[in-house]
């Protein structure tokens, strides 16, 4: 997959590039997006206590949970954060009941944080893979990959990451369901079930059919 084929609608294939996309360059009081460098601890450890974001089933859901952290973290910080996108064969160990998951894609929310000397460290917020903040390159680790051989992308909220892509960024393929919130978090609820019980083949929702046609089994 040629990265020209992600960073569409505005993505950036280094996150350093969002702050020439917005604007938010820090001038003209525009530093709403920026947080102090103790923060993004605080902001990973609220979102991995989330008890009804379902971490806890990795197989799938990462575009839901990405969705929800973004949120919680606006309405609870001010803040609201980009996406990072990586596309490749990915693969992570788990220490649950599920072992080695392996992924097509997997998205997470990024944040921009100023470091002592000024400058920008961008952090992934993702306690699906991680046990804190964790700088690109280490997130692509844990999904033992690197920036070499896969396509990473950041895009803004609501944007696709695919060129000329469909939708608005909740799935990669442009099928966004209708009612995001209600939809988010009927899936997570969904998975958390899954993920108590070590069922790896839980159902998927498909986003055309919620709610009309969705019931829990």
């Amino acid at each position: 997959m040629d990265l020209a084929d992600h960073g569409g609608g505005g993505g950036c294939i280094n996150p350093d590039c969002v702050l020439s996309n917005t604007g938010l360059d820090g001038e003209n009081g525009d530093d709403w997006w920026d947080v102090e460098p103790v923060d993004p601890d605080v902001i990973f450890d609220d979102m991995a206590d989330e008890s009804d974001i379902a971490f806890n089933y990795p197989i799938d859901g990462c575009f839901a949970r990405a969705y929800l952290m973004q949120m919680r973290i606006l309405q609870r910080y001010g803040i609201l954060p980009w996406k990072v996108w990586a596309f490749d064969d990915l693969k992570v160990t788990t220490t649950g009941s599920f072992g080695d998951v392996t992924w097509g894609y997997h998205v997470a929310p990024i944040i921009p944080v100023t470091q002592p000397d000024g400058t920008l460290k961008w952090f992934v917020i993702d306690p699906s893979i991680a046990d804190g903040p964790v700088t690109t390159d280490e997130w692509l680790t844990l999904m033992n990959t690197t920036s070499d051989d896969s396509d990473m992308t950041t895009t803004p909220f609501w944007v696709s990451p695919v060129a000329d892509g469909a939708g608005h960024g909740y799935f990669p393929n442009g099928l966004d369901p209708f009612v995001v919130d209600e939809y988010s978090n009927t899936l997570m609820e969904l998975y958390q079930q899954c993920g108590e019980a070590g069922d790896a083949n839980c159902p998927f929702i498909e986003p055309s059919n919620y709610p009309y046609e969705y019931q829990y089994p």
